[in-house]
């Protein structure tokens, strides 16, 4: 076994227990009364997550999986860094489960700036991890900008006057663009193929 197929069990372990913890949260929304037409938003916002997550551990197979030897700080800094950051994403998506409580809205608009602090360091991390892995250091000063924007919309967010519509309507459009644009970067870059 090569050092990236011992390390991958380790990150298959934590991205499970992600999984796991959005799948309870999909089924206990699918038990909800009509649930596809009240809750929809949350299903599709959870559904994009489990997305995200096969397209990381592709992507990290992908940067990894032919290395003879990994360092330390390569294995903490870079994929296990991001795969514990990508767990607390999954763990704190604004999604109730059974043991805590059933109004879906509110639950929402409290847990959203907390999926966004989270998602703007996995994004800064991506960022910095893509940056040294590839060496390109104007791809860090281009595309990082944008991602510190997140979190004093994440600071204010309470304080705008803005409804669950005005977020479904944003992440509706942020979150396909998003992952496409994630998709578009490795490939462009080599670190994934159809």
């Amino acid at each position: 076994m090569s050092t990236f197929e011992y390390n991958s069990i380790f990150y298959a372990i934590i991205l499970g227990f992600g999984v796991s913890s959005v799948l309870d949260r999909v089924v206990f929304t699918l038990r909800q009364p009509s649930c596809i037409r009240r809750y929809w938003f949350q299903l599709t916002l959870c559904a994009f997550l489990l997305a995200y997550v096969v397209l990381i551990y592709f992507m990290i197979y992908a940067r990894y999986a032919f290395l003879e030897n990994l360092s330390l700080a390569e294995f903490s800094l870079g994929p296990l860094l991001h795969v514990v950051l990508l767990y607390l994403c999954l763990a704190f998506i604004p999604v109730p489960t059974e043991l805590e409580g059933s109004d879906f809205d509110t639950y929402f608009m409290d847990g959203i700036p907390k999926l966004l602090y989270l998602g703007g360091l996995l994004n800064i991390h991506m960022y910095c991890w893509t940056e040294y892995f590839t060496g390109n250091r104007e791809y860090l000063s281009v595309n990082i900008f944008d991602d510190l924007l997140w979190f004093p919309f994440a600071f204010y967010f309470k304080r705008l006057p803005i409804g669950i519509r005005h977020i479904k309507i944003f992440f509706l459009i942020s979150i396909p663009v998003g992952i496409g644009t994630k998709v578009y970067e490795s490939y462009s870059q080599g670190l994934l193929t159809f």
